[in-house]
């Protein structure tokens, strides 16, 4: 389990990783060959050091050194979109929860603002959105 303390290092340090200064940044991708990345982040055997306290600070400085810096003026590839707080949050919740939101009893908070999204990005189109499922008429 990881500890309030461990989670609010980990917001810090990924924060200051987003907004580091161009100046203060390394590559922006580091390509490394797999065994290499995996020792890095203590992926042995076929065991994983633990994350807690100093594991999980290590595990992280690992991971980030050989992660894409998306938000980089040197990064331009994939169609991928920059960090930015609101998928992050998403994120983060999606991955601590763990709810689906591809089937409404598994995951009844996130199905509804996948609906609501759509929803409103038609309505930005000048489009009609569907009304909520159970105000449906048949």
């Amino acid at each position: 389990m990881i500890s309030a303390t461990d989670w609010a290092a980990l917001a810090e340090r990924l924060q200051q990783f987003v907004q580091a200064a161009p100046a203060d940044r390394p590559a922006t991708v580091n390509l490394r060959p797999m065994r290499e990345i995996a020792a890095r982040l203590g992926l042995t055997g076929n065991t994983v050091e633990p994350l807690g306290g100093e594991g999980m600070q290590g595990f992280l400085e690992g991971y980030l050194h050989h992660a894409t810096r998306l938000s980089s003026p040197g990064f331009f590839a994939h169609q991928t979109a920059q960090p930015n707080a609101g998928s992050t949050l998403a994120a983060l919740i999606d991955g601590t929860v763990s709810n689906p939101m591809a089937i409404f009893e598994m995951g009844p908070a996130a199905a509804t603002i996948e609906y609501w999204l759509i929803g409103s990005l038609l309505r930005k189109l000048g489009w009609a959105a569907p009304p909520w499922p159970e105000e449906r008429v048949a």
